[in-house]
């Protein structure tokens, strides 16, 4: 949008090639932190003993989140997102998952925790 108005504006050519370059590189700068961002946080392992009620993601960075209880979870094919209360964190977390973060057999367990309700889930009570 900002480029057609710089075309449309009817300024000199050489004036008109700057602007729309620094255009380009305040561009590359604005979007350049969401490109990076968000990479430590990609889910790279599960560990789930069903027995003992103990669910860890493994994310990108090292280190381990503990699931305390899930709140609400989702699969649709190569997509799994679950909204978890973790030990050291006041709000929920939403992770989204594909398969190629996970191995095959991490993957299929995660998929047997959501479609089969394996993790301990809050009560709905209704009280909001």
């Amino acid at each position: 949008m900002a480029a057609a108005v710089l075309i449309g504006s009817g300024l000199p050519v050489f004036t008109l090639v700057v602007a729309l370059i620094a255009l380009l590189v305040s561009l590359y700068y604005v979007l350049s932190p969401w490109r990076y961002s968000g990479r430590d946080e990609l889910v790279t392992g599960l560990i789930w003993y069903p027995d003992r009620d103990v669910l860890l993601f493994c994310m990108a960075d090292g280190s381990r989140l503990k699931v305390e209880e899930t709140l609400s979870m989702a699969a649709v094919p190569g997509l799994v997102a679950i909204s978890v209360i973790t030990e050291k964190r006041v709000r929920p977390v939403w992770l989204v998952v594909t398969p190629d973060q996970l191995d095959s057999a991490g993957w299929r367990r995660l998929k047997i925790m959501v479609e089969w309700g394996g993790f301990v889930q809050r009560e709905a009570s209704g009280q909001g």
